[in-house]
């Protein structure tokens, strides 16, 4: 977000156009082929070169701010921003596989409590699901919610899930996140 909101993402995903400096001949600086760069050609030139570098830095910046330090030291010797965004996405993605376990057993051991909060609980599974580095199935993930919640939902619980088996549709997580939020406001 703080990418989009500094007009950085074009740095980000690589498809910026980085300027080039006029070509220098004998000290003067040329435009073209046997084409000698105006001082209003040069200083047009200058501001973009300065604002293209303006916003790598700043993109480097936000980048360095926002990551862990572990990563850091990699990232820094990267020499684009592309590249640094590139390691970071790779390590948002590969978690290692003991991360996986662990998340997808907090995730299984999940249980709202009768006093519990069922709108916080529902949104630290999702905190959990997402932040498993690899994803587990729709059905599964349905499965986990269905069967973390509170005995008081299970007679909803079991119209929905026959509904869907009913109908032969499985039931995605968010369509049943929704459906449990719904029943709590109501």
């Amino acid at each position: 977000m703080a990418m989009g909101l500094k007009g950085l993402i074009r740095h980000v995903d690589g498809t910026t156009r980085q300027l080039t400096p006029y070509i220098a001949l004998n000290r003067t600086l040329m435009s073209g082929p046997n084409t000698v760069a105006t001082e209003d050609q040069i200083d047009a030139k200058e501001k973009k070169l300065d604002k293209y570098k303006q916003k790598e830095y700043m993109a480097h910046h936000i980048i360095l701010r926002t990551i862990l330090i572990r990563l850091s030291s990699t990232v820094k010797s990267l020499k684009s921003v592309k590249e640094m965004w590139d390691a970071v996405k790779k390590d948002a993605m590969t978690k290692s596989k003991m991360h996986q376990v662990d998340m997808r057993h907090q995730l299984q051991q999940s249980k709202c409590h009768e006093d519990g909060d069922v709108k916080a609980h529902l949104i630290e599974m999702v905190k959990l699901h997402d932040g498993m580095g690899t994803s587990i199935d729709e059905e599964e993930f349905s499965t986990v919610i269905l069967g973390s919640l509170l005995a008081s939902y299970h007679t909803i619980l079991l119209t929905i899930t026959v509904v869907a088996s009913l109908s032969g549709k499985l039931i995605e997580s968010d369509d049943l996140i929704h459906i449990i939020l719904e029943e709590v406001n109501h």
